[in-house]
């Protein structure tokens, strides 16, 4: 989520984003996909061992470009099924123009299918479903409009505001209200969790 990746590809089309503040006080997403898939995803950046982790919650397919030493260990033990850039660049993997590296490794889901499929990967089946209280539950809180998440610095504040025209919150960064490169769709968001 460095503002040299922003705006981001395919995270409109994303299941649940998790965003998490890595090293250097940058934020970092994992997208995970199951009802609606981009064309394209990208920046893909390398793995860090929480968000291995995350995903292997899932039984997702871990799909990144290189790796910290502890998400190497263990992605090469097996842990998860991966895709991993450093030994698909300009196959799997293309390089783009309109960014300079590291933000410029992409992915089409159709290129994920076919690393799947060479690789003998599982893509059928989905994760258990989470549980949620009745709507009617008697709940306690406060109903926020707006939230803004601090991370390490103004780039890196998450700020969500509700729209009651499409029930959902839209996301915003220091660059603005986020929205897809390739298409200018929203990133509209119905449930936040901090």
């Amino acid at each position: 989520n460095h503002p040299d990746a922003r705006p981001q590809s395919g995270l409109y089309k994303a299941d649940v984003i998790f965003e998490a503040l890595a090293e250097g006080g940058v934020t970092r997403f994992l997208a995970l996909y199951q009802s609606e898939k981009p064309e394209i995803v990208g920046p893909v950046r390398s793995a860090r061992e929480y968000f291995v982790q995350l995903a292997k919650g899932y039984d997702a397919l871990f799909v990144h470009h290189g790796w910290s030493p502890q998400a190497k260990k263990l992605i090469e033990a097996g842990y998860i099924d991966s895709l991993n850039g450093l030994f698909y660049d300009g196959t799997l993997f293309q390089r783009v123009s309109f960014r300079v590296a590291p933000h410029n490794s992409y992915i089409t889901f159709d290129n994920i299918i076919k690393g799947a499929e060479r690789n003998s990967f599982e893509l059928s089946g989905a994760p258990k479903s989470y549980v949620f209280l009745e709507e009617d539950a008697d709940l306690e809180g406060t109903d926020l409009a707006s939230v803004t998440i601090h991370y390490s610095n103004q780039d890196f504040s998450s700020h969500f505001e509700y729209d009651s025209e499409s029930e959902t919150y839209h996301r915003f960064s220091s660059e603005g209200l986020m929205a897809d490169y390739d298409t200018q769709e929203l990133v509209e968001v119905s449930n936040v969790f901090i």
